[in-house]
């Protein structure tokens, strides 16, 4: 009978790590980011510690994979598409379509992921093998622009990226601060606009 076929290990593998991060960000809801240990994890997940570094070599290793990994997804859905556009568009575009991914995460999730304790946010600790995805892309970004000579030579790309996350990271804090008031959008039209003007080589007027 069909009952009796058993689960792919692919699809397995995807479910345990799908009821892992449903876990977290039930603890996170619920009690904040100081209750979310691998042990609690572990325990609304219902499975062994062994089984949660099967698949994640920390809790912000789980979370950074995750909200990266819907991200993509969301940007797919979303019909998220920088072709052709200027340094800056595309940088602006893809804070824009994140911000309105953190809207829909909720507040309740982003207020107790926006801390100083969760190590995932922080772009300085990049790392190759999990790329940071507030990071990343505005890098590539600015080093072809870099490479065109379209940014000041004041400071690197890399610099001029991790401000930019620096700048994004304070947008997000302060709607989660403000209970979702702040216009995270407007801001990033008024704040980021303004930087990323600020080290063009030939600025708008």
């Amino acid at each position: 009978m069909l009952d009796n076929l058993s689960t792919p290990r692919s699809v397995q593998t995807q479910n345990t790590k799908e009821k892992i991060y449903k876990a977290a960000v039930e603890i996170m809801k619920k009690k904040g980011y100081e209750y979310l240990s691998i042990s609690n994890i572990c325990k609304v997940a219902k499975i062994s510690n062994g089984t949660f570094f099967y698949h994640f070599k920390t809790k912000e290793d789980l979370l950074s994979y995750y909200l990266r990994e819907r991200f993509v997804k969301y940007r797919e859905t979303h019909n998220f598409q920088t072709e052709g556009l200027p340094f800056d568009d595309k940088i602006v575009a893809y804070y824009n379509c994140y911000t309105s991914y953190v809207e829909d995460n909720g507040l309740d999730f982003i207020s107790s992921y926006y801390t100083p304790k969760n190590t995932a946010l922080n772009t300085r600790a990049y790392h190759e093998e999990r790329p940071q995805f507030l990071y990343e892309f505005v890098r590539c970004c600015l080093e072809e622009a870099e490479q065109e000579h379209l940014i000041k030579e004041d400071h690197t790309a890399t610099f001029y990226a991790e401000t930019c996350c620096m700048i994004i990271k304070g947008i997000v804090f302060d709607w989660a601060l403000s209970g979702g008031k702040v216009d995270m959008h407007e801001m990033i039209d008024i704040i980021l606009r303004t930087f990323l003007n600020s080290i063009k080589k030939n600025p708008e007027g």
